[in-house]
């Protein structure tokens, strides 16, 4: 049961391990799925520019919320309330910085693999 719960699993996902408990697959995952599009960099570009657009707008509200943090004080003299409130102000800036990352390295990952595709496209006969 368990075998052929991991053996879905795995042949959902694409990976074709030798063995799983005693069974072993006739045919290695090679190809890819054939409702599987194609990369192409256009697709990638089209990619990049959402992920790009996305990391600019979150850079900008993060900005904008760092602003406002530095910009109003601490409403409280209680040293345990001036605690959390650092504590929750700095892992809300975090978190927005955190997504603004994520978004500019896939952009970039998704420009460098356009023009990797472009070049072995143009190097094939």
């Amino acid at each position: 049961m368990f075998a052929r719960i991991l053996t879905e699993l795995f042949l959902r996902f694409g990976i074709a391990p030798d063995k799983i408990d005693g069974e072993s697959f006739q045919q290695p995952m090679t190809q890819p799925a054939p409702d599987t599009p194609a990369t192409t960099p256009l697709r990638c570009l089209t990619g990049a520019a959402i992920a790009g657009s996305l990391g600019t707008a979150l850079y900008f509200l993060t900005s904008n919320i760092a602003t406002t943090f530095a910009t109003k004080p601490l409403p409280t003299v209680n040293a345990t309330a001036m605690n959390l409130a650092v504590a929750v102000r700095t892992l809300v800036v975090g978190v927005a910085t955190l997504g603004t990352v994520v978004f500019a390295i896939a952009a970039v990952g998704l420009l460098a693999l356009a023009v990797q595709l472009q070049f072995t496209r143009q190097q094939q006969p």
